[in-house]
């Protein structure tokens, strides 16, 4: 199988510098046990990232385990992260994304306090780009689902990703 695309800015000039990964893990317990029945445990090790170069292209071949789900994320030093989710790719298939379109990114970053103002620790806080409930489809690269850090003995907290401009919806645990 093979997993390609073209890394642009948003006048869709071509993008060097993008760290482009493949994850790989199994997608739940029953497609795996279907699959014991009859194979070996997949061998799987996830593709070595890419930087994509002047051209801003990038390309994975490997053989997607049957019982596994895949992500694709892009990352930039500058630009809102992108990531694409399949819960299966057929073995054999070329899956072109396309070009994605890096935007400009922000770095989130706040402070948990309780309600009397006090500072929070070791909170994880999740931002997700857009309103609550919105759905979005994941086949073609998107902005990440979230962007999250934890907050330290200040309450203090920077999210790990870039997220494009726009309404954020903000959820904590821990």
């Amino acid at each position: 199988t093979t997993l390609r695309g073209r890394c642009v800015d948003p006048q869709g000039q071509p993008l060097a510098g993008c760290v482009v990964s493949v994850d790989g893990w199994t997608g739940n317990s029953e497609r795996m046990d279907r699959w014991l029945l009859e194979h070996a445990e997949p061998d799987w090790k996830d593709p070595p990232e890419q930087t994509t170069g002047a051209d801003g292209t990038f390309s994975f071949a490997f053989w997607p385990p049957p019982p596994f789900q895949f992500t694709l994320e892009v990352e930039h030093p500058q630009r809102a992260a992108m990531g694409a989710r399949w819960g299966e790719l057929p073995v054999g298939v070329v899956r072109d994304v396309g070009d994605v379109v890096m935007q400009p990114g922000i770095k989130v970053q706040g402070q948990v306090v309780d309600e009397s103002g006090q500072a929070v620790e070791k909170v994880d806080v999740y931002v997700h780009p857009g309103l609550q409930g919105e759905r979005r489809s994941e086949e073609k690269p998107v902005p990440v689902w979230s962007s999250q850090g934890r907050s330290d003995a200040a309450g203090r907290f920077t999210g790990h990703a870039l997220l494009p401009e726009g309404p954020f919806h903000v959820t904590t645990g821990g």
